[in-house]
């Protein structure tokens, strides 16, 4: 029987494994959250991994909604910036494992455009992106993307009142302004790719 403890200091987990009693076939606790990178208030899908027939489970989100959970793939949301920890408590006949995960989830501080201006409104998300940015608008208007040596990288259409997702896999992180045009105005922004 192996016994190890987990220890906390200020919220961190120090020592991140323990297994309170095994024997072969017991549960190999593994897990993974998608995506690792969101912004405040959305959600991550957090699906289990653990081999060996795991018949329970027991997650910790430090900060999240639920705090905890023992759906064996559930869905959690985080409402602020920060690096979030998880733990996950897998049993099954054979013994309990247990894995803490330092900095599981990273909650950016985003900064989301979304303004209502003379009938026009727009909405550019998330901000910053990592591989593709949500534009929505309540009428056609065009967009161009444009870096910071002032190039034009992307160009597409926007339809009205759908959520129009740009492709920015291709891109590399940096700076770039998006310039919305419509027939009311042309405005550009600044939408910085991670």
């Amino acid at each position: 029987m192996k016994t190890k403890t987990l220890l906390f200091s200020a919220g961190f987990i120090l020592l991140i494994s323990t297994c309170l009693f095994s024997q072969a076939g017991s549960p190999n606790v593994n897990f993974i959250a998608t995506p690792y990178n969101v912004c405040p208030g959305e959600t991550v899908q957090f699906t289990d991994m653990t081999t060996n027939n795991p018949t329970t489970w027991l997650w910790s989100f430090k900060d999240g909604s639920p705090a905890t959970s023992t759906l064996q793939s559930p869905v959690v949301v985080y409402n602020s910036a920060g690096n979030y920890d998880v733990i996950l408590t897998a049993s099954n006949d054979k013994g309990i494992h247990t894995l803490g995960r330092l900095s599981s989830v990273k909650v950016m501080a985003c900064t989301n455009i979304d303004e209502f201006e003379n009938n026009f409104r727009l909405q550019i998300f998330p901000n910053p992106a990592v591989s593709c940015v949500n534009i929505s608008a309540n009428m056609d208007a065009k967009f161009t993307l444009i870096n910071v040596l002032g190039s034009e990288t992307l160009k597409g259409d926007l339809k009205k009142d759908e959520l129009n997702k740009v492709n920015l896999d291709n891109l590399p992180s940096g700076i770039y302004f998006i310039r919305i045009e419509s027939s009311l105005r042309s405005k550009s922004y600044k939408v910085v790719k991670q």
